[in-house]
């Protein structure tokens, strides 16, 4: 399990106390849900616990929820074999290798899906390339500029070590 890296502060899922046979869940409070949802096909699939109202006086709202109505919480009764299968497998050396190389490569694709490079504009493969090629070159030159201005010099990185004349 990876820690928790999203800077949000307050309570998450596994600070909740949960009996779904009883169709109860406890808040780190201590306050218990005033009711209970069963979803999916067999209403086995998924519980919403509601707690309600009774937040609004809680102490540690401000930690748990912002709705004026409470905090829910969804919990995944009966978990499928594929999500255990997959769970299992995310812990494995070699898919955190495999994750660490393709999540710097989505923060790209992103970047050029966002500067129109999912869409072809023109037609025709070499009209297509040369739009594909600028889109690549804006993304760099915002790039280098941002690294540039991040800098605590007021000079730009020399990308071009090579020796004065």
């Amino acid at each position: 399990m990876k820690p928790d890296t999203s800077g949000r502060e307050g309570f998450r899922r596994k600070d909740f106390k949960v009996d779904v046979k009883k169709g109860v869940a406890v808040c780190p409070a201590g306050r218990r849900s005033v009711r209970v949802e069963l979803r999916g096909e067999e209403l086995d699939e998924l519980a919403v616990f509601y707690f309600g109202k009774q937040c609004l006086g809680c102490p540690n709202y401000g930690l748990c929820t912002k709705s004026k109505d409470g905090r829910s919480l969804k919990i995944q009764v009966m978990p499928s074999p594929a999500i255990d299968k997959y769970r299992k497998k995310e812990k494995s050396v070699k898919y955190q290798k495999r994750i660490n190389l393709r999540c710097p490569v989505e923060g790209t694709i992103s970047k050029a899906k966002k500067h129109g490079a999912g869409k072809a504009r023109y037609r025709g493969l070499s009209k297509v390339e040369a739009q594909q090629l600028r889109t690549a070159i804006a993304i760099n030159v915002k790039r280098r500029v941002a690294a540039g201005l991040k800098q605590t010099r007021r000079t730009f990185p020399n990308t071009n070590p090579s020796p004065p004349a």
